[in-house]
Protein backbone atom coordinates (compact mmCIF):
# COMPACT_ATOMS: atom_id res chain seq x y z
CA UNK A 1 0.00 0.00 0.00
CA UNK A 2 0.82 3.66 -0.18
CA UNK A 3 2.59 5.09 2.86
CA UNK A 4 2.49 8.87 2.93
CA UNK A 5 4.49 9.14 6.13
CA UNK A 6 1.62 11.05 7.74
CA UNK A 7 0.82 9.53 11.09
CA UNK A 8 -1.86 11.97 12.20
CA UNK A 9 -4.79 13.36 10.25
CA UNK A 10 -6.80 16.10 11.90
CA UNK A 11 -10.12 16.90 10.26
CA UNK A 12 -11.80 20.09 11.41
CA UNK A 13 -15.40 20.81 10.56
CA UNK A 14 -15.95 24.45 11.30
CA UNK A 15 -19.37 26.02 11.11
CA UNK A 16 -20.68 29.46 11.90
CA UNK A 17 -22.86 27.88 14.56
CA UNK A 18 -21.33 26.21 17.56
CA UNK A 19 -19.98 23.69 18.36
CA UNK A 20 -17.09 22.97 16.07
CA UNK A 21 -16.21 19.33 15.49
CA UNK A 22 -12.81 17.74 15.34
CA UNK A 23 -12.06 14.19 14.30
CA UNK A 24 -8.50 12.97 14.76
CA UNK A 25 -7.19 9.80 13.10
CA UNK A 26 -4.08 8.52 14.85
CA UNK A 27 -2.74 5.07 13.94
CA UNK A 28 -6.24 3.75 13.21
CA UNK A 29 -7.59 5.28 16.43
CA UNK A 30 -10.47 7.68 15.87
CA UNK A 31 -10.96 10.48 18.38
CA UNK A 32 -13.96 12.81 18.25
CA UNK A 33 -14.27 16.05 20.13
CA UNK A 34 -16.52 19.10 20.22
CA UNK A 35 -15.09 22.44 21.27
CA UNK A 36 -15.68 26.14 21.19
CA UNK A 37 -13.14 28.63 19.97
CA UNK A 38 -12.03 31.57 22.02
CA UNK A 39 -11.16 34.89 20.48
CA UNK A 40 -7.43 34.68 19.73
CA UNK A 41 -5.38 37.62 18.55
CA UNK A 42 -2.83 37.18 15.76
CA UNK A 43 -0.09 38.55 18.02
CA UNK A 44 -0.67 35.56 20.34
CA UNK A 45 0.57 33.25 17.56
CA UNK A 46 4.20 34.45 17.74
CA UNK A 47 4.21 35.49 14.08
CA UNK A 48 6.98 37.51 12.43
CA UNK A 49 6.50 41.26 12.83
CA UNK A 50 6.48 41.72 9.04
CA UNK A 51 3.57 39.28 8.75
CA UNK A 52 1.69 40.92 11.63
CA UNK A 53 2.14 44.32 9.98
CA UNK A 54 0.56 43.01 6.78
CA UNK A 55 -2.34 41.54 8.75
CA UNK A 56 -2.85 44.75 10.71
CA UNK A 57 -2.93 46.73 7.44
CA UNK A 58 -5.88 44.54 6.49
CA UNK A 59 -7.52 45.20 9.89
CA UNK A 60 -7.00 41.58 10.90
CA UNK A 61 -6.53 41.61 14.67
CA UNK A 62 -8.37 38.46 15.78
CA UNK A 63 -8.28 35.03 14.23
CA UNK A 64 -11.35 33.28 12.93
CA UNK A 65 -12.11 29.80 14.31
CA UNK A 66 -10.47 28.03 11.36
CA UNK A 67 -7.34 30.16 11.79
CA UNK A 68 -7.24 29.69 15.56
CA UNK A 69 -7.46 25.92 15.22
CA UNK A 70 -5.17 25.35 12.25
CA UNK A 71 -2.35 27.91 12.35
CA UNK A 72 -0.74 26.63 15.59
CA UNK A 73 -1.01 23.01 14.41
CA UNK A 74 0.58 23.76 11.03
CA UNK A 75 3.33 25.87 12.64
CA UNK A 76 4.22 22.79 14.71
CA UNK A 77 4.79 20.93 11.44
CA UNK A 78 1.70 18.75 11.68
CA UNK A 79 -0.61 17.87 8.81
CA UNK A 80 -4.19 19.04 8.92
CA UNK A 81 -7.30 19.00 6.79
CA UNK A 82 -9.94 21.61 7.58
CA UNK A 83 -13.41 22.20 6.16
CA UNK A 84 -15.06 25.56 6.68
CA UNK A 85 -17.65 27.69 4.97
CA UNK A 86 -16.81 30.38 2.42
CA UNK A 87 -15.60 33.58 4.04
CA UNK A 88 -14.26 31.99 7.23
CA UNK A 89 -10.58 32.73 6.63
CA UNK A 90 -9.26 29.47 5.16
CA UNK A 91 -6.73 31.22 2.90
CA UNK A 92 -5.04 32.94 5.83
CA UNK A 93 -5.26 29.69 7.79
CA UNK A 94 -2.91 27.92 5.38
CA UNK A 95 -1.02 30.88 3.88
CA UNK A 96 0.23 32.43 7.12
CA UNK A 97 1.98 29.22 8.26
CA UNK A 98 3.53 28.81 4.79
CA UNK A 99 4.89 32.35 4.98
CA UNK A 100 6.16 31.83 8.53
CA UNK A 101 7.96 28.61 7.58
CA UNK A 102 9.58 30.22 4.54
CA UNK A 103 10.72 33.23 6.56
CA UNK A 104 12.26 30.89 9.14
CA UNK A 105 14.26 29.18 6.39
CA UNK A 106 17.50 31.11 5.84
CA UNK A 107 17.56 30.31 2.12
CA UNK A 108 14.80 32.89 1.68
CA UNK A 109 17.18 35.55 2.93
CA UNK A 110 20.21 34.80 0.75
CA UNK A 111 20.91 37.78 -1.45
CA UNK A 112 21.89 37.16 -5.03
CA UNK A 113 20.83 33.50 -5.01
CA UNK A 114 18.20 32.60 -7.59
CA UNK A 115 14.84 32.02 -5.98
CA UNK A 116 13.32 28.61 -6.40
CA UNK A 117 9.74 27.60 -5.78
CA UNK A 118 9.55 26.49 -2.16
CA UNK A 119 5.78 26.32 -1.72
CA UNK A 120 3.08 25.29 -4.17
CA UNK A 121 -0.58 26.14 -3.69
CA UNK A 122 -2.68 24.15 -6.13
CA UNK A 123 -6.21 25.37 -6.75
CA UNK A 124 -8.91 24.27 -9.21
CA UNK A 125 -9.91 27.61 -10.74
CA UNK A 126 -8.15 30.72 -11.98
CA UNK A 127 -10.50 32.93 -9.95
CA UNK A 128 -9.47 31.21 -6.74
CA UNK A 129 -5.79 31.26 -7.80
CA UNK A 130 -5.98 35.03 -8.33
CA UNK A 131 -7.81 35.53 -5.03
CA UNK A 132 -5.17 33.50 -3.13
CA UNK A 133 -2.33 35.41 -4.79
CA UNK A 134 -3.94 38.74 -3.88
CA UNK A 135 -4.11 37.59 -0.27
CA UNK A 136 -0.47 36.50 -0.41
CA UNK A 137 0.42 39.99 -1.64
CA UNK A 138 -1.21 41.46 1.46
CA UNK A 139 0.30 38.95 3.90
CA UNK A 140 3.84 39.24 2.47
CA UNK A 141 3.79 43.01 1.87
CA UNK A 142 6.52 43.68 4.45
CA UNK A 143 8.63 40.58 3.76
CA UNK A 144 11.21 39.71 1.15
CA UNK A 145 9.17 36.76 -0.12
CA UNK A 146 8.04 36.67 -3.75
CA UNK A 147 4.84 35.03 -4.95
CA UNK A 148 3.55 34.23 -8.42
CA UNK A 149 0.26 32.99 -9.80
CA UNK A 150 -0.16 30.93 -12.97
CA UNK A 151 -3.40 29.86 -14.64
CA UNK A 152 -4.69 29.04 -18.08
CA UNK A 153 -6.91 31.01 -20.39
CA UNK A 154 -4.35 33.77 -20.88
CA UNK A 155 -1.02 34.04 -22.69
CA UNK A 156 1.75 32.52 -20.64
CA UNK A 157 4.59 35.01 -21.34
CA UNK A 158 4.04 37.26 -18.34
CA UNK A 159 3.72 34.19 -16.12
CA UNK A 160 6.89 32.57 -17.46
CA UNK A 161 8.75 35.89 -17.08
CA UNK A 162 7.79 35.92 -13.39
CA UNK A 163 8.89 32.33 -12.99
CA UNK A 164 12.26 33.12 -14.57
CA UNK A 165 12.69 36.03 -12.16
CA UNK A 166 12.22 33.58 -9.28
CA UNK A 167 9.48 33.02 -6.75
CA UNK A 168 9.11 31.55 -3.30
CA UNK A 169 5.40 30.75 -3.42
CA UNK A 170 3.63 29.56 -6.55
CA UNK A 171 -0.15 29.47 -6.77
CA UNK A 172 -1.28 27.47 -9.78
CA UNK A 173 -4.14 25.76 -11.52
CA UNK A 174 -3.37 22.16 -12.51
CA UNK A 175 -3.55 22.59 -16.28
CA UNK A 176 -1.18 25.55 -16.51
CA UNK A 177 1.15 23.98 -13.96
CA UNK A 178 1.44 20.77 -16.00
CA UNK A 179 1.82 22.76 -19.22
CA UNK A 180 4.67 24.91 -17.89
CA UNK A 181 6.32 21.88 -16.30
CA UNK A 182 6.28 20.06 -19.65
CA UNK A 183 7.87 23.14 -21.26
CA UNK A 184 10.63 23.20 -18.65
CA UNK A 185 9.68 26.46 -16.94
CA UNK A 186 9.06 24.64 -13.66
Amino acid sequence: GYNSGIKVFIFLFITKEKPTYCIIFLNNLYLYREFECKKMRFDELDLEDAVLDGLYDMNFDETTPVQELTIPVILEGKDIIACAQTGTGKTAAFAIPIIEQLLADPTSQQKGAPRKIRALILTPTRELAIQIDESLADYTRYTTLRHTVIFGGVKQKSQTDELRAGTDILTATPGRLLDLMSQGFI
